[in-house]
This record gives C-alpha cells, structure tokens and sequence, in this order.
C-alpha cells in the first residue's frame, strides 16, 4: 500500500470514531494526530506495508487511540485539545506503530 494513502486512510478512520463518540479535534490536536499517523507510517517498514496482518494491526490500534482521546475528561464542548491528547498517547504507549 502507498504511504501517503494509508496515512490518510489512518486519519480518516480517526476522525469518524471521535464523530461517532460526538467529539471533535482542536486544531492543535488535528496537527498532532496527522504527525502520530505520518511518524507511524514512516517507521512502518516495507514488508509492514504489504502485509494485510499488519495493516490491520494499524488500524486497530488508531482506533484504540482514539477511543482512549474519548475517554478522557475534555472540555465541556467535547473538543479534544492538545493537553488531552498527550495525555491520552502516553496511557496507550507503546503501541505500534505510533509510538
């Protein structure tokens, strides 16, 4: 799979769980998610990225930190800002590949 299609692909399936779970991202916090995914994928090697168990695993686990974003205590308007979500990567570190 192209690197650049399966960030964007990371990142959508992101952005649709915190619309699942009615939250939405700062801006500081869309840049840092899109840096966590970019960074993952980049430290994906080769074989990871034609391999259909690991991309899996890739997916699984960006849904798993941002179902963890959800679940921690966030404003009142539900907005996920930068503070929550270095909260929220160190809870699920390490977890392939985003950290």
């Amino acid at each position: 799979m192209n690197r650049d299609n399966f960030k964007k692909e990371l990142f959508d399936i992101s952005n649709n769980e915190f619309r699942r779970n009615g939250f939405i991202l700062s801006v500081e916090a869309r840049m840092q998610l899109r840096e966590i995914i970019s960074a993952g994928v980049d430290r994906m090697l080769y074989e990871e990225m034609h391999d259909d168990f690991a991309l899996s695993k890739a997916r699984k686990n960006i849904i798993v930190l941002s179902r963890k974003l959800c679940d921690i205590e966030t404003s009142p308007r539900r907005i996920v800002e930068n503070r929550t979500f270095t909260t929220a990567r160190f809870k699920i570190c390490p977890i392939w590949p985003f950290c």
